[in-house]
């Protein structure tokens, strides 16, 4: 089994990790879903729902997840951009509220 490594940060510029899910997701069979979650230091990752990691975060820590992409025809790099935006905006309101609670 492969070595789950992050794929962006949500610091970073998303717009090149949405292109780069845009690829591995149509570069996937057509029936595979891919998880993306959020670490809580900010990395992004992406690994197919088969994978064990993937499996542990969906299992145990399902409010990591960003989202779940699958291979749809039409589908653009804006439209996980648009996702990635979104988790951007909530991982910003969290780490207010925790260092707002600390």
């Amino acid at each position: 089994m492969s070595h789950c490594r992050p794929i962006g940060h949500i610091a970073g510029n998303i717009a090149i990790t949405a292109v780069t899910i845009a690829h591995r997701v149509k570069s996937g069979t057509h029936d595979a879903i891919h998880v993306c979650w959020l670490t809580d230091d900010g990395c992004i990752y992406l690994q197919q729902r088969g994978h064990a990691v993937a499996r542990a975060i969906e299992r145990t820590a399902p409010e990591q997840i960003v989202t779940r992409f699958r291979k749809q025809p039409g589908m653009t790099w804006q439209d996980i951009h648009v996702d990635l935006q979104q988790a951007r905006i909530d991982f910003a309101h969290r780490a207010i509220a925790e260092a707002i609670a600390a």
